[in-house]
Formats: structure tokens, sequence, C-alpha cells
């Protein structure tokens, strides 16, 4: 996650076919296979048309308010100004435990871990192919 910069984000189509795709990282879980393109590894993040909570439209706010100057896609945030966030990225440790952190300060019903939600996401998507 550290290493996600905003030129990782592909924006296609428009409209009711617009989603956001994510460069492809190599990671354990995701070796990568040279037969298939780019635009095929990963999954694809569909558009709500007029939903104030759609997740294309959230993604390029984020991109648009990010520091010019700092090429990581998690900033620190400032306190005011048209550019939301510092030139200082989030470090590696920071990111780490934050959803530990959102689980202790928000009494959510279990402790969850970067790992934990990780490990629940890959098993829910495995379920549905």
């Amino acid at each position: 996650m550290r290493e996600l910069t905003n030129l990782d984000f592909r924006f296609h189509g428009s409209g009711e076919n617009e989603y956001v795709t994510l460069r492809d990282h190599l990671t354990k879980n995701h070796l990568g296979d040279t037969t298939e393109t780019d635009e095929n590894q990963g999954g694809r993040l569909y558009a709500l048309p007029n939903n104030v909570l759609c997740p294309v439209k959230s993604i390029e706010k984020y991109i648009s308010v990010l520091n010019p100057n700092c090429d990581s896609f998690w900033h620190w945030p400032k306190s005011s100004g048209s550019i939301w966030y510092n030139n200082v990225c989030v470090g590696k440790n920071t990111l780490g435990s934050k959803i530990r952190w959102l689980s202790e300060n928000y009494n959510l019903s279990k402790l969850y871990t970067n790992q934990s939600l990780r490990a629940i996401t890959i098993t829910l998507l495995d379920e549905e192919v």
C-alpha cells in the first residue's frame, strides 16, 4: 500500500460505464501472469452515477486535492487550503496499523487488522468466482 501513487489508478469509460483499475503490483498473493494484459489482471471499480458515495468520483476528488509535490497516494492532511494535504507521505508503519487503530478508537464489534481485512476480502472474492 505504501508504494501506491496517484498514477497507479487508471480511469476508463464515462457516465454509467466509467470505472477505475489499479496498475498491477506483484504481491505474495498475486504473482502476475504474463499471458494476461494489464487491463485484465485486476478488478474494476465501477462508478455509481448520481450517488454522492460514488467510488470513482471519490478517488478522482481525492487525487485532485493531493499535494502535487508528493508522489505518494497517502499524504498527511493539512488544516486548510485548496490543496488538502502536505508534501509529506504517510509512513509504512502508520498505514500498517491504521485498521487496528480505527477498530480500537471506534469500538468496532471486533479488533480488525490490515491482514484480517485482506484475508477476509480474498476469501469473499474467491467464493464469488
